[in-house]
C-alpha cells in the first residue's frame, strides 16, 4: 500500500464498527489471532507498547474461541505508531464508561469488543 491507498482505506473505515481493529491491524501486521487476542495487559502505555503472546481462536472441530498459544510459542513485543496507542487508550477509556454505564466497573480485558458486546465477553472484574 502506498500513502495513497492508506489514506484511502482510513477514510473508508471511519466510523465503521471494525475500525479499531483494523486500524491497529494496518499498522501493526498482526495476525487475525493475534489481534483477537490483545487484552489490556499486553499494552503498556507508558513504554508505547504491545505484548503479543497469546491469540484467540477456535481450534479445528471446536465450536468455542479460547486463548491459546502463539503457533511459535515465543512471545514479541511490537512498539506501535502513537497513533494507535492513542487509538487503545481512547478504546480503553469508552470501555470504562460502558462499565460504568452497566453499573460493573472494571474493565473487560478484551481490547476489541463493542458497547453492545461489552458484558457478553467480559472476562475479568476487579476482585474486592
Amino acid at each position: 500500500m502506498d500513502i495513497d491507498d492508506v489514506s484511502t482505506f482510513l477514510q473508508a473505515i471511519k466510523g465503521d464498527p471494525y475500525e479499531l481493529p483494523l486500524f491497529v491491524d494496518l499498522f501493526t501486521g498482526l495476525r487475525q489471532g493475534e489481534l483477537l487476542g490483545l487484552t489490556w495487559d499486553c499494552v503498556d502505555f507508558e513504554k508505547g507498547t504491545l505484548l503479543i503472546n497469546k491469540q484467540h481462536n477456535r481450534a479445528k472441530g471446536e465450536k468455542e474461541y479460547h486463548f491459546s498459544p502463539l503457533k511459535n510459542s515465543r512471545p514479541r513485543c511490537l512498539t506501535p505508531a502513537s497513533a494507535v496507542m492513542d487509538a487503545l487508550r481512547e478504546q480503553k477509556k469508552r470501555q470504562q464508561e460502558w462499565a460504568e454505564a452497566a453499573d460493573q466497573p472494571g474493565t473487560t480485558a478484551r481490547i476489541l469488543c463493542s458497547r453492545r458486546s461489552w458484558a457478553a465477553i467480559s472476562t475479568t472484574r476487579p476482585s474486592g
